[in-house]
């Protein structure tokens, strides 16, 4: 972090640029901070508001020090290896600390869930690495880490997680393959793709296999371990507060003053975190908060798509 805010300094006017060009972000975040006003615990919002704000500020220096594509990759390489690595060792040397009651492995993180999380990340990373290297020897070091991290993944027994670590492979050769195509070739292999997905789907419902069944086989029940008593109760709460929410960092984790998870009781008095990013944000900062990321999630994706497709691209960009 220090690192990066330094870098934010030192090159300003390409800071100044980038934060133009990030405003989206930026427009959630100020959003964030606004809630304080209404917030139940205000303090808590300028902490946990301000200690977003600090690691947003400390990745746009990262990025300012490192903006070529392929150095930006390699820190990222550096990064999450080095936390994977202390995860991987956390559960050879601290097992106790480092596996969960339930056997499952959460290394240097929390919950499970989150060091899923972070696993899916790093294993994406070094699985993209491996996938783009020329060399023999690197591909071959950095496939032998996609599949060590994936490994890990499926041993925090984080389901969502493992799932999209399970698809990653095929979904990053077809975009692969539509980016190396152009023009109308690329409108219809994308076009074909879209027919496909959607016939498969037909065919799913065709056979008498529902969106039930499907959940029922990934997770093992319908109420996603007890995830649906927790929504339900999260949206009689956001019912209060749609527009605007509680307020960020309001809610979870209070410590001894009252929150109303409190008063809730079974599993869901026992959540941290509402298991679904868009519900937890709604909850929070209303609907209000959950348009303004959206917003920014769809820009983010639209330019990355567009700088994907472009022949030499230039660091600048």
């Amino acid at each position: 972090a220090a690192i990066g805010i330094g870098a934010d300094f030192y090159q300003a006017p390409k800071e100044a640029a980038l934060l133009r060009r990030s405003w989206p972000l930026f427009l959630v975040i100020s959003w964030i901070m606004l809630s304080s006003q209404w917030a139940h615990y205000p303090d808590l919002t300028y902490r946990r508001g301000g200690f977003l704000l600090i690691i947003t500020i400390a990745l746009f220096g990262l990025a300012i020090s490192a903006p070529d594509p392929k150095q930006f990759l390699r820190t990222l390489l550096i990064i999450s290896g080095l936390v994977m690595t202390i995860n991987v060792a956390g559960v050879i040397v601290v097992p106790g600390l480092a596996i969960g009651p339930d056997g499952a492995f959460v290394g240097l993180h929390p919950h499970k869930n989150s060091a899923g999380q972070i696993a899916l990340v790093s294993y994406l990373i070094w699985l993209v690495a491996a996938i783009g290297n020329r060399d023999l020897r690197w591909r071959s070091f950095f496939g032998l880490g996609a599949l060590l991290w994936l490994g890990f993944l499926i041993m925090t027994q984080s389901k969502t997680s493992i799932g999209v670590g399970l698809l990653a492979p095929l979904g990053l050769v077809v975009a692969l393959n539509v980016l190396k195509t152009e023009g109308l070739v690329r409108v219809a292999v994308v076009s074909i793709l879209i027919g496909l997905a959607g016939s498969t789907w037909v065919l799913i419902l065709g056979v008498g296999i529902s969106a039930g069944d499907l959940a029922l086989l990934a997770f093992g029940d319908l109420t996603f371990t007890g995830r649906t008593d927790l929504w339900e109760y999260l949206w009689n709460e956001i019912g209060n507060r749609p527009a605007t929410g509680v307020g960020y960092g309001s809610f979870w984790h209070t410590g001894l003053r009252s929150s109303p998870i409190n008063f809730a009781s079974g599993w869901v008095a026992t959540a941290g975190q509402a298991h679904n990013g868009y519900l937890d944000l709604i909850l929070q900062t209303g609907f209000v908060g959950l348009v303004l990321a959206v917003i920014a999630i769809l820009r983010s994706i639209a330019i990355a798509i567009r700088l994907a497709g472009r022949r030499g691209l230039a660091a600048e960009e």
